[in-house]
């Protein structure tokens, strides 16, 4: 049964409208203690994930009502702190996205912090769906220096690395570029962390090593020596043997495979 437009932190409930459990039935006004998935502090504040489903309004009466605010990545410090968490708190068990305190409600397309400080928007992106062919990233991180990178879990039809180059390449772009190895280290932390969760969205991709491989921009040029590696940009990539140990990246036994960063 349908329900007549409800109200104010109200849900329809069998054909009814009644308060949303998170709010306490005087008026749906008051708000109701919910368990929290997790607490943790950092950067001078305490974060709390629920797992409780509400939509924007409701979530942010809810967080000031209780004296706080939803959560707000002033930095990209930040954002991947309070990111990082609700991965650890396995926040996406239960939903596919969270609310962060910042909307566009006074001037469409101008986003803004609960606080009116204005959001450093990213850039505008294209289409990188090829029309509607393949799916949309599921998740993009910046490097230390601004460059962007993004995440399919579902990419099963770029099963060579000729074949994902030239895919991003439709886009101006390459595959990914690793500068140091702080920035490897932080890709491989968040492949790692994802991983598990997209072989859950999707068990039927096995190639080439179910979710735990992944295309890097690098090519070894020379076939005999796996040492002779320069990145997409044709800036030389030179490692000892033991980082391929130390960060889990085997050697490539063909040149099909060179560039594929194998998580730790």
């Amino acid at each position: 049964m349908t329900c007549r437009t409800c109200g104010f932190h109200e849900v329809c409930v069998g054909g009814k409208c009644e308060c949303d459990p998170a709010f306490y039935v005087y008026n749906c006004t008051l708000p109701a203690t919910l368990l929290p998935l997790k607490e943790v502090n950092g950067f001078g504040k305490t974060f709390v994930f629920y797992r409780h489903k509400l939509s924007y309004d409701d979530a942010s009466y809810y967080c000031k009502a209780g004296g706080g605010t939803l959560a707000t990545p002033y930095s990209k410090d930040r954002h991947e702190f309070i990111l990082n968490e609700a991965v650890a708190a396995n926040l996406h068990k239960y939903v596919k996205a969270a609310w962060v305190g910042m909307d566009d409600k006074v001037t469409e397309g101008v986003w803004k912090f609960d606080d009116g400080t204005p959001v450093n928007a990213p850039p505008v992106f294209p289409d990188f769906t090829g029309g509607g062919r393949y799916s949309w990233p599921d998740h993009n991180t910046t490097s230390s220096d601004g460059r962007w990178h993004f995440y399919y879990n579902d990419a099963g039809f770029l099963t060579k690395q000729i074949d994902a180059s030239a895919y991003c390449a439709t886009f101006g772009s390459d595959l990914p570029i690793i500068r140091d190895s702080d920035e490897n280290k932080r890709i491989a932390d968040y492949l790692t962390a994802h991983s598990a969760q997209w072989k859950i969205d999707n068990p039927s991709f096995t190639y080439p090593e179910d979710h735990e491989s992944f295309w890097l921009g690098m090519e070894r040029l020379c076939a005999s020596d796996v040492k002779d590696l320069k990145w997409a940009d044709y800036t030389q990539a030179v490692f000892e043997d033991a980082w391929y140990t130390a960060n889990s990246v085997p050697l490539p036994p063909a040149s099909s495979r060179t560039g594929m960063l194998k998580l730790k």
